[in-house]
């Protein structure tokens, strides 16, 4: 259902489905009748301040269905402060960065003030030096946003950001690594960390996410690897390899046989069956594995024990 003001309809459409409190009492409608609409369901709160056309908004379903409502928060938040720029992991998700792991549940921003209150449900900072044009409203700039997303959540959500600005060409490695190491800030270590294990290669988030885990343990995934036949033609190209094995990690994710095509899984059979006749270790990883290191540690060390057999 529709609002049934059609200044207010009209309006709304203009700002993705967003009213301020200011805007419907501009013209004419007080707090009762307000809260009337929110009852019936006509509105909805987003923000102090702000409301929600429900009818207009787009589904919040699916994968992605938090970083939507959060980039809803965002743009309620700059409604109510036009003077913000979107920060850190809101920032990232404007870049239309994945941001796995973090807290979605407030926007943050950077003002011009010498205060770092907001209203509540929004955390607001001191103003940004920098900042860029996107489809949600100003924000930092890729290389800001993913230093501050490091700082903020940690060294593998910052990575799993990072790999995928790296691999989309948003940003080039000389960029990230130049701009973190110019911050001297209590956490700026964890973005320093972030920039020595992005990879632009890999391409998913439980890639980014198992390259760290590795290299936490001590050992180096090497990215996308093409594998040679017989004849050094290229017929596959793997996940990952343990740098310096014949140990090909590969991520199944949600994955490459969603569709349930037998052909698709057939061709991924001999595929996997002409690596191993060929002197591959394959082994499979899956998302749980990614939630329990010790499991994953013990499948790279029975390959690792398996290829060094095979090579003596």
């Amino acid at each position: 259902m529709m609002l049934v003001d059609s200044a207010l309809n009209d309006l709304a459409k203009g700002q993705h489905g967003l009213l301020t409190t200011r805007q419907i009492e501009g013209l004419g409608v007080n707090r009762l009748v307000i809260s009337g609409w929110c009852r019936a369901g006509l509105l909805s709160h987003q923000l102090r301040g702000v409301y929600a056309v429900p009818s207009l908004l787009e589904e919040a379903d699916g994968p992605d269905a938090a970083e939507r409502r959060h980039l809803l928060m965002c743009r309620a938040a700059l409604l109510v402060y036009p003077d913000a720029v979107l920060a850190s992991v809101s920032a990232a998700a404007a870049h239309a960065l994945p941001v796995w792991s973090c807290d979605l549940t407030s926007p943050i921003l950077r003002r011009p003030v010498n205060r770092g209150r907001g209203i509540r449900g929004v955390h607001v900072r001191r103003a940004a030096r920098e900042s860029v044009d996107t489809a949600y409203g100003m924000a930092v700039p890729v290389t800001t946003a993913l230093a501050e997303l490091a700082i903020d959540f940690g060294i593998v959500p910052g990575v799993v950001s990072a790999d995928a600005a790296l691999h989309r060409g948003l940003v080039t490695a000389p960029e990230v690594t130049e701009y973190v190491s110019g911050l001297a800030t209590t956490w700026s270590s964890r973005p320093k960390a972030m920039a020595k294990l992005m990879d632009g290669r890999s391409e998913s988030v439980g890639e980014s996410r198992l390259r760290c885990l590795l290299a936490f343990e001590g050992w180096e995934m090497e990215p996308q690897v093409e594998a040679l036949d017989e004849r050094g033609q290229v017929f596959a190209r793997i996940d990952g390899v343990l740098k310096g094995t014949r140990v090909a990690l590969e991520f199944d994710g949600k994955v490459k046989y969603t569709s349930g095509d037998p052909d698709t899984l057939i061709a991924e059979k001999r595929r996997e069956d002409r690596l191993r006749a060929l002197g591959w270790i394959v082994v499979r990883i899956e998302w749980a594995d990614l939630d329990n290191p010790a499991r994953l540690f013990a499948k790279i060390r029975r390959a690792l024990a398996a290829a060094a057999h095979s090579a003596a």
